[in-house]
């Protein structure tokens, strides 16, 4: 399958933004059965591509962001982990 250069930037760059997010949220991770939910919703969308493991409506790709706690999918299909920033908030 031949990728068009343009969606290849578009992808790279929504990957980094991708995992800077990540990074700026505590680097949390979710548990397997949460991944494992997401992507099997995932999987059954119309948005999703097979060939390369990618939404086409966020260009994420699928295996690294179901990963992700702060991460939540532009459907609305599922949402970011409620435990994002609770760890890291300071008490007043």
């Amino acid at each position: 399958m031949k990728v068009a250069p343009r969606m290849f930037w578009y992808a790279a760059k929504a990957g980094m933004l991708n995992f800077l997010w990540w990074i700026f949220n505590g680097h949390t991770t979710v548990p397997n059965d949460v991944s494992s939910a997401r992507t099997a919703r995932c999987v059954r969308c119309s948005e999703f591509l097979w060939e390369t493991t990618q939404c086409q409506a966020c260009l994420c790709m699928l295996p690294v962001k179901v990963l992700f706690s702060a991460e939540r999918c532009p459907r609305g299909y599922w949402e970011r982990a409620k435990w994002t920033w609770a760890r890291f908030r300071k008490k007043k």
